[in-house]
Formats: structure tokens, sequence, C-alpha cells
């Protein structure tokens, strides 16, 4: 996932990214409707709802001209990271803490030889603050942000757990606000946006304990 994400902002701008990542939900739903062979059309229906929320919080008209390659690599990221959530929650919930190191140990042994051979080495002289901040971004957003994310995947259904991956949208807006004093582009957009990811994670809980 990180790979292939980390590739597209050779080829997108940041807010194209953004734009790309709202498809997740969809991708979560289509996997567990496959997996449990059986289409659950209330899944994507708060999937969408969640996603067009997504949308209109981060759209950008400059997107449309995106690379293909981009959108391909991002596509490619969301894929991984859906199916990385379903397996987790169908095969691994119960056995999560014993598998969370052997998972990160997966991933520095998959990531290490891409970023050994993609790396000019040559050019590679962090100064502290880029240390600290490699730090902070591998201990807290990556091992204990993924693994929070995996305890609570085990904890809800499917259709709550593809439309929380929109909620990163506002809420990442939201603390630009509270943290950097970044103003709201159109808060109009973000606002009805929010209402809809909100609306579409009580539906999703509602269908979850319906279905089961």
């Amino acid at each position: 996932m990180y790979i292939l994400f980390i590739r597209a902002f050779h080829y997108l701008q940041g807010s194209e990214v953004a734009l790309l990542t709202t498809t997740t939900p969809m991708w979560v739903a289509l996997l567990f409707s496959y997996f449990s062979k059986s289409i659950r059309y209330q899944y994507f229906t708060c999937a969408a709802l969640s996603m067009c929320g997504a949308l209109l919080i981060v759209w950008n008209p400059a997107a449309i001209n995106a690379s293909l390659t981009g959108i391909l690599l991002v596509q490619g990221a969301n894929v991984c990271f859906a199916l990385g959530q379903v397996f987790w929650k169908q095969y691994l919930g119960a056995n999560s803490n014993a598998v969370m190191a052997s998972a990160y140990l997966g991933a520095a042994l998959i990531a290490l030889p891409f970023a050994l051979v993609t790396t000019d080495w040559s050019s590679f002289s962090p100064t502290p603050f880029q240390w600290a901040a490699l730090l902070y971004l591998g201990c807290i957003p990556t091992a204990l942000g993924f693994w929070l994310w995996n305890k609570g995947a085990v904890e809800v259904g499917p259709s709550a757990l593809a439309v929380m991956n929109d909620l990163k949208i506002p809420m990442s807006v939201f603390l630009a606000l509270i943290l950097f004093q970044e103003t709201v582009a159109n808060p109009l957009r973000f606002s009805i946006g929010s209402i809809l990811i909100i609306t579409a994670i009580y539906l999703g809980r509602r269908v979850d304990k319906k279905i089961s």
C-alpha cells in the first residue's frame, strides 16, 4: 500500500491523491461482498454516501487532469488497504495482537528493498528535525495508528468499517483548523460533506446490527 501510495506522488498533486483515496469504502464493500459470496447492497449504499461526502470536501476541478498512472497507483494502494482490512476482520481478528508484530516485520521486509533500489542515497542527509519527523511518523501514525485501526476493525461491522475510511478527510481538515489555524476553502461544502459521512457511519452501524 505504502509503496504504491508514495509512488503516486510522482504523478499527482496532494489534492489529487486526497481525492482519489475517497474510493476506499467502495473497495471494502466490494471485497466483503466477494469473500462472503453475497452481494450486500446496503454496504455499497453506505460506502457511496460516505464517498460522496468526502468528494464534496476535497473536490478540486484540477484533479480531472490527473495522470492515469497516478490514478492506478492510488487505486492499487486503496485496494491493498481495503484487502488488508477485510482479511484482518474476517480471519485474524481473534489473534490480532499476536499477528500485528509480524505484519510490521513483513511491511519492513517489503518496503526496505524498494527503498534501497529507488532512493538516491548520495543526497540523503536528513537534519535532526527530519529524523524526528520520521521517528514520529513511524511510531505514532503508522505503528500505533494501524494497531488502533485494526483493533477497531474487529469491533465494528463491515458497513461501519467501510465508511470510516473516509472519516479521515473531515478530521484532517478539522485538525488543520485547530492546530495550524488554516481556513476552509468552502465551509458549506465541508459542512455538508461531513454530515454525509457522519450519516453514512450512523446508517452503517444500523445496517451491521440488522445483518448480524
